[in-house]
């Protein structure tokens, strides 16, 4: 089962191989203010969370900085489920230096509990565990396992495509292009 916050639409059904979605009702005034993605789950969600729990083998948290990942390492701990975390960013260079502040914090008190408390960690890149390895004792040495890409749907360019595709962007072939993927 897929947990996540409504402030996104989830996947078509039956994209994934058996997941089932579980859209969270959330408050998403913190994002709107900020900029910094922290929604808010209301009572009825965290009541699902707690039902959903207790069929799971194992709660695997997708970063730590969510209040709905947070409640749901609450609720793994209450019913001694081991915890994995994925944690694919380390400190976000916000254009507020208070809200770098904030996440500053936030990542040495409650983050560092969470990470140092987890079953096991993984980490997308050396650089985000280069990072909190400088100030969490994790339990276990933390892994990379990096991002995958779903080779169905993407695939390398060829020099044809991609001849053709700076073609339609008028970029010349020595010009850089670069691509930006994640959410806005």
């Amino acid at each position: 089962r897929w947990a996540a916050s409504d402030c996104d639409p989830p996947p078509p059904a039956g994209t994934a191989y058996g997941v089932q979605y579980l859209p969270m009702r959330s408050l998403n005034v913190i994002e709107r203010i900020t900029g910094l993605p922290f929604p808010i789950w209301r009572p009825g969600s965290l009541f699902r969370l707690w039902r959903e729990s207790a069929s799971a083998d194992v709660i695997h948290l997708h970063d730590v900085l969510y209040f709905g990942n947070w409640a749901a390492f609450a609720f793994a701990r209450l019913r001694r489920k081991p915890v994995l975390v994925t944690q694919h960013a380390g400190l976000i260079r916000y254009r507020s230096r208070l809200l770098r502040a904030f996440l500053w914090t936030m990542h040495h008190t409650i983050i560092r509990a969470l990470l140092r408390r987890a079953t096991r960690v993984v980490f997308v890149s050396p650089i985000v565990r280069a990072y909190f390895q400088t100030f969490v004792p994790f339990r276990y040495e933390p892994e990379i396992i990096w991002n995958g890409v779903d080779t169905d749907i993407y695939e390398p360019a060829t020099s044809a495509s991609r001849a053709h595709a700076r073609a339609q962007l008028g970029a010349a072939p020595a010009d850089p292009v670069v691509l930006f993927v994640g959410r806005f």
